[in-house]
């Protein structure tokens, strides 16, 4: 992967559906990390980023990317649970899903995870790419441990010369209404910095055949976003939607990654 994008990979993530409330402040943990960093020589070694956050009867499930060789190459993702979200405990099938050739679609790496949960399965959607362009993979599992992918894999991929032509990486996907809403990190090249990053969405009814919104709902506008926003997690509380995303620019010449907040009645439109 030539692009680098960090926030991937560090923060966004932990405020997922059903978790995040309607909260403009927040305090650290002062007991952080509530995960210690992995071991040396491990599957997960080189880098490790939550991705996805599910509370199914009372159980925290974390899914999260990892790789043992580069931050940009051969993620897999991992699972673990927990009872209060502070404790965890690490499935021993580690990794769950790891990069492996779908049919003509050659994945090398597994760069974002979203994770619902409809009652009965968990549904993941990644981000799978080939060093190339980023498509993206469906995959169900009825604990979290064992999933089964989809034979239709990419069930979505950008649109040629479209903002989202190389990378298609899901960030959050809801079910409201019978409808899965899926807001994901986008860009029509692999050049990071470009001012190009920008957040898209997309609906389906199945999670298999998706339909595109024609322009992205979210673009970096403010200075503090800097030339990129990426990393959405979106919580719905029945009549408004909230999105935490990432703005990455620069301040005194180093670069920053700060969080913000979102509004929008219809998760298209973003005040």
């Amino acid at each position: 992967m030539s692009r680098m994008r960090p926030i991937v990979f560090v923060c966004v993530w932990l405020f997922t559906s059903g978790v995040a409330g309607a909260q403009e402040e927040w305090v650290p943990y002062p007991g952080n990390p509530v995960i210690d960093p992995p071991a040396s020589g491990t599957w997960e070694s080189a880098l490790r980023g939550v991705e996805g956050l599910v509370v199914v009867d009372g159980t925290y499930h974390l899914f999260f990317t990892a790789t043992a060789t580069t931050p940009i190459r051969d993620h897999a993702i991992g699972h673990a649970t927990s009872a209060d979200g502070i404790h965890w405990q690490m499935d021993p099938a580690n990794p769950v899903l790891t990069p492996e050739t779908e049919g003509s679609w050659q994945v090398r790496s597994l760069l974002s995870a979203a994770v619902c949960h409809d009652g009965e399965l968990f549904h993941m959607w990644y981000g799978g790419d080939d060093y190339s362009v980023s498509k993206v993979g469906y995959a169900t599992s009825p604990d979290g441990t064992t999933w089964t992918r989809h034979p239709a894999n990419p069930v979505f991929e950008g649109s040629v010369g479209s903002f989202d032509a190389t990378w298609v990486l899901p960030n959050d996907v809801l079910l409201v209404g019978g409808i899965y809403r899926m807001w994901y990190g986008a860009a029509p090249n692999r050049v990071f910095g470009d001012s190009d990053d920008t957040i898209g969405y997309a609906t389906s009814p199945d999670g298999v055949t998706w339909t595109r919104h024609p322009s992205p709902v979210l673009e970096p506008t403010e200075e503090w976003e800097g030339f990129a926003v990426y990393g959405a997690g979106v919580d719905f509380d029945g009549s408004i939607y909230r999105m935490w995303y990432a703005g990455y620019g620069y301040e005194g010449g180093d670069p920053r990654i700060r969080i913000g907040l979102a509004t929008s009645p219809d998760g298209i439109v973003w005040t």
